[in-house]
Formats: C-alpha cells, sequence, structure tokens
C-alpha cells in the first residue's frame, strides 16, 4: 500500500471512531441497532460491476454522471445491525479495500443516532 492510500486509510478510520465516539454520546451501545450508509466513485462501468460483486449482500443504487465521460456513484446501506467500535472499523477498513480492489474508491460512511 502506498503512502498516500495508507493516509487515506488511517484518515478514514480516525473520522470513522468519531463518528462512533459521537454516536455513543447520544446515547448509542453495543445493543443499539443502527443502518450505516456507505458510499463509493467508480470511473467506468467494470468498476461499478466488481464493487457490485464484492459487496453483494449489500442493496447498491448507482447513479451516473455526465454523456461522454461519465462518472458513477454507488450507495448503499447496511440495514439494521448492532454494531460495537472494533466491528466498525474493520467493516470500514474493508470497505476501502474492497473499493481499492475494484479501481474505485471509497466516499466515507456515516449512521442516524437512535
Amino acid at each position: 500500500m502506498t503512502d498516500s492510500a495508507e493516509e487515506f486509510r488511517m484518515g478514514h478510520l480516525v473520522r470513522t471512531a468519531a463518528v462512533w465516539k459521537r454516536l455513543v454520546e447520544l446515547g448509542t451501545t453495543e445493543e443499539s441497532l443502527i443502518n450505516f450508509d456507505f458510499s463509493f466513485s467508480a470511473p467506468n462501468m467494470a468498476a461499478v460491476e466488481a464493487l457490485k460483486e464484492t459487496l453483494s449482500t449489500y442493496p447498491i443504487e448507482v447513479q451516473s454522471q455526465g454523456f461522454l465521460k461519465k462518472r458513477y456513484t454507488l450507495t448503499g446501506s447496511t440495514g439494521v445491525i448492532a454494531w460495537n467500535e472494533a466491528q466498525l472499523l474493520k467493516w470500514v477498513d474493508y470497505l476501502i479495500q474492497a473499493a481499492q480492489d475494484a479501481k474505485c474508491k471509497f466516499e466515507g460512511c456515516g449512521a442516524n443516532a437512535p
């Protein structure tokens, strides 16, 4: 992994830990059922299909922008799941790697407090 890829990964993991901390401050516990939304960008349809195949257990929507040079946005959600911080960080790390493998970019994830 290049230095910039590792910085990107660590940046997302730090932000995810901050999101978890804020959710806990708002009353989230490890028994709370939370739905996390996530998004990616993709440069072409081949990348979209590769990422959709990897993340086939999630419902994913694809939108395209542009006419001659299309860009794609993929969004999805986990459905309600009980999380803890370690699981959340591992999941985000998985999404970042899945995006890199499919030649996409992980844009982030978020949730609403219960």
